[in-house]
């Protein structure tokens, strides 16, 4: 999961490289400001030696070209989040992350096999944004 802690953006004519360290979290002082299609994903062994593009799921079984031993790119999400000192409460309701200035936006990737169930990939991934919010 990549969170982006800044307005400032940056220049997408260069290729960008996310190294997400082991807890599954990177923060970066930039903003993105493309969507998120037409990336590469990649797993690179800890010395950096191996490195396997992830394919995207949905077109290798578009293409009925699934392996079911590799992983694979199933899913990718994104949205922000307030964290709770920047919540602003009214009541028991607390203003939308969209309305929020101080909303942090992210983007993450579910990696898994195809028999893989991604419905509890997708809650671990919600249950990081959660902890995230009540930091």
């Amino acid at each position: 999961m990549v969170i982006y802690n800044a307005n400032k953006n940056i220049d997408y004519k260069t290729d960008v490289v996310y190294r997400i360290p082991g807890n599954g979290i990177l923060q970066v002082e930039f903003q993105r400001n493309k969507g998120i299609l037409n990336h590469k994903f990649y797993l690179v062994d800890r010395e950096r030696k191996e490195k396997i593009e992830l394919r995207d799921f949905a077109l290798d079984e578009y293409r009925n070209n699934i392996d079911v031993n590799k992983q694979y790119q199933l899913d990718g999400l994104d949205g922000s989040f307030i964290s709770k000192k920047f919540a602003n409460v009214i009541g028991d309701k607390i203003t939308m992350s969209t309305n929020n200035p101080n909303a942090k936006k992210w983007f993450g990737i579910i990696i898994g096999k195809p028999n893989a169930n991604q419905n509890e990939l997708r809650r671990k991934l919600f249950a990081k944004v959660d902890s995230l919010m009540h930091e």
